[in-house]
């Protein structure tokens, strides 16, 4: 499982190849996210669309805790994951959505 510090995941945002997926509930997703994320809670990732699978998915949660989890599992799986140090309370990019 690889990590990115908070800080790059502006490079990834409309990145071919890449999934940017917030693990938050849909009310913290709307309270604010990465641009381009999407809103993928944990309790639905069995629920991942296929053509997710031709991409890495940079994962992030508030924190890190919990997208670190997700990916151990998903890549257990064959998924190719990131995630993101810190969760989107380490971010500080420009692409934040309010």
């Amino acid at each position: 499982m690889d990590t990115i510090p908070a800080k790059e995941i502006d490079w990834y945002v409309g990145k071919t190849g890449y999934r940017i997926v917030d693990l938050r509930s849909a009310a913290d997703f709307s309270k604010g996210h990465i641009r381009g994320a999407v809103n993928v809670p944990e309790e639905t990732l069995n629920f991942l669309p296929e053509e997710y699978g031709n991409e890495t998915l940079i994962l992030y949660c508030e924190r890190g805790a919990r997208s670190i989890s997700v990916a151990r599992d998903l890549e257990k799986k064959g998924w190719r994951t990131k995630t993101v140090i810190g969760g989107i309370n380490a971010y500080r990019g420009v692409n934040l959505v309010k």
